[in-house]
């Protein structure tokens, strides 16, 4: 899958889904914890887009999550405020504890591509749906204090004279435990989040003690 763009009238339309999907139930939500969740996302071969930020979908009562996915559960009370880009990392801070599963992620034209692409009128953006894949690292439960690295999704794009809903690619989404030590130091310089800073420097800590083995997502 190559550059796309999404016209004004598309991430509109998003935006109001979302407002929806946060606009119920305000009286029965959750208190926030304080957390830091982080994934990273990258293209392979490189597109020119860069993550922007991302969503996450909450389980119903049963435990189940469905489809399609909601960010506000009305019964339990739980909600998945949006992410933001940090870096390559995608991050979703103070999450309320409990289980999510990463649900899309948005990309937008890097500065660089702005840079040596040819002018257009329209920023190149794209949006990537991951809820329905069966990545199992894409399920994560967090808790009270916790700071939670998920490894890396890379979203592999390869040419096909087949056609599809891709067009001439063929794309799949691929896990891989990542660089955690390079992410965790990365973001324990970055002002934005200089909240967290205590539960990055102690995560950062056990990774240079060598105390840094993948963990399950889901415990």
């Amino acid at each position: 899958m190559n550059a796309r763009r999404i016209g004004a009238g598309t991430m509109a339309a998003v935006t109001l889904v979302t407002s929806m999907a946060l606009g119920h139930g305000d009286a029965t939500a959750r208190e926030p914890g304080h957390n830091l969740v982080t994934i990273e996302f990258v293209e392979y071969p490189p597109t020119g887009l860069v993550v922007s930020g991302g969503l996450l979908g909450v389980p119903d009562s049963s435990g189940a999550f469905p489809d399609p996915y909601r960010r506000f559960d009305p019964a339990t009370g739980n909600r998945a405020d949006p992410g933001r880009a940090v870096g390559d990392a995608l991050v979703f801070t103070n999450l309320r504890p409990g289980t999510y599963r990463l649900a899309m992620v948005f990309l937008e034209e890097s500065k660089f591509a702005s840079r040596v692409l040819p002018k257009h009128g329209t920023r190149l953006a794209d949006r990537c749906p991951v809820y329905g894949d069966s990545i199992p690292e894409l399920t994560f439960s967090v808790g009270e204090g916790e700071f939670r690295y998920l490894g890396r999704v890379t979203r592999r794009s390869n040419p096909t004279l087949e056609g599809g809903s891709d067009g001439l690619w063929n794309t799949r989404l691929e896990w891989s435990h990542g660089d955690e030590v390079k992410v965790v130091r990365s973001m324990s310089k970055r002002k934005s989040l200089a909240a967290w800073r205590p539960l990055i420097a102690a995560r950062l800590a056990t990774l240079e003690r060598g105390g840094g083995a993948p963990r399950s997502p889901k415990r």
